[in-house]
């Protein structure tokens, strides 16, 4: 079997505080505060991975299946190709689909465990895909006493997440030294304010304010544009049986950011706890995505001359899905093109569509709020609010 995989997580960091002091220039003690930590982490691993491939006689056109002969297993086989030539139909391997095949097929011996899946026409390739994250994660916190009555305080949080590749998301290599796979990448700052005063022994007024912003990259040109689809011919070709050579045909970015203000100030007065403020929210989103080249799948369209020799009369004992799984393999061998898909969007700048254009969609949330509270306490048992 294959050795077990490496799960390591390297965690380091520090943290520094106490008051502001810059010498000759500045000296905060007893009225300007700073805290700073910093942590760093980073994950070197593999997972495991299973992929299915064409055994050498299904890429070599020949198709097996499965039937019951007096109560034993019995596998069949047919050679596609003198089947569909014989009857005069065009048989030429198709060149790109011959070229990915061999690629997988050439990828799959240089690691990994090959075994027989049920399927007679596939079999399971195990391997363990690399991989490695990390997480930077800074934070620092201002605290000043602007007066014996007013407090300021503010911190910045910021952290960066890489996934390269993103295997968290399965956006690894299909296989190994195939060009396209995710990588992932998110910035996620956020920041907050708070002024507390004290603006009589019975009335404290709190004011605070913050927000988050930042992207999130699912995938980034350099690892999934057009170029890593340039082996296929610049197609996100299907493999029909078996598992495609590229990962991911439409990356996305999206980022969500919101900024936040309320103030609240509480008042004793006597047997009444009073509270009130108000609160502004403001929130936006947008989301991009973007197919980054055609999708091509294979099969024996209905009104192609040959479909009608995919029967169980030269398939005897076959179910609708083997006779299914080999018009599949045929067309794949033969390029046999049964759809071809590619988006269209429409440019909100041009207000027109654009084939393989990028996506673009957002949206806002705004809210305003105000309250006012009362807990009366009427008696030493019974407060009311």
């Amino acid at each position: 079997g294959l050795p077990k995989n490496d799960v390591k997580l390297n965690q380091f960091g520090f943290r520094q505080g106490g008051p502001i002091v810059i010498p000759k220039l500045y000296d905060g003690r007893g009225k300007a505060f700073f805290f700073f930590n910093y942590e760093e982490l980073r994950l070197p691993n593999n997972f495991t991975r299973d992929r299915t491939i064409l055994t050498p006689d299904a890429q070599a056109g020949i198709f097996r299946w499965d039937v019951t002969d007096n109560n034993q297993r019995v596998i069949r086989e047919t050679n596609l190709y003198n089947l569909v030539g014989a009857a005069g139909h065009p048989i030429d391997r198709d060149p790109v689909v011959d070229s990915v095949l061999n690629r997988i097929r050439n990828a799959a011996g240089t690691t990994g465990l090959i075994t027989q899946n049920t399927n007679p026409n596939t079999m399971n390739f195990k391997w363990q895909s690399p991989g490695y994250q990390y997480e930077k994660q800074p934070v620092v916190r201002i605290d000043y006493n602007l007066t014996s009555k007013h407090r300021l305080s503010g911190t910045y949080n910021w952290q960066v997440v890489s996934r390269d590749p993103d295997q968290l998301n399965g956006g690894d290599v299909r296989f190994p030294g195939a060009p396209n796979y995710s990588h992932y990448i998110s910035y996620r700052p956020l920041a907050s304010v708070t002024l507390r005063s004290t603006l009589t022994p019975n009335i404290v007024n709190e004011l605070r304010g913050g927000g988050r912003w930042g992207p999130g990259y699912f995938g980034q040109l350099e690892s999934n544009g057009p170029q890593t689809f340039e082996d296929q011919g610049g197609y996100a070709l299907s493999m029909g049986l078996g598992t495609a050579w590229h990962v991911q045909n439409g990356p996305s970015w999206r980022s969500a950011w919101s900024y936040e203000f309320n103030d609240t100030m509480s008042w004793q007065k006597g047997n009444h706890s009073l509270s009130f403020g108000g609160a502004l929210y403001y929130g936006n989103v947008w989301v991009r995505n973007q197919q980054m080249v055609p999708t091509v799948s294979w099969g024996v369209a209905q009104r192609d001359p040959a479909r009608s020799l995919f029967s169980t009369a030269n398939f005897p004992g076959a179910n609708n899905d083997e006779l299914a799984d080999a018009r599949t393999l045929f067309g794949l061998l033969t390029g046999r093109v049964t759809s071809l898909g590619g988006n269209i969007v429409l440019d909100e700048n041009t207000n027109t569509y654009v084939y393989l254009g990028q996506r673009r969609q957002a949206g806002k949330q705004n809210e305003y709020s105000a309250f006012f509270q009362d807990s009366w306490r009427m008696t030493p048992t019974l407060t009311i609010n």
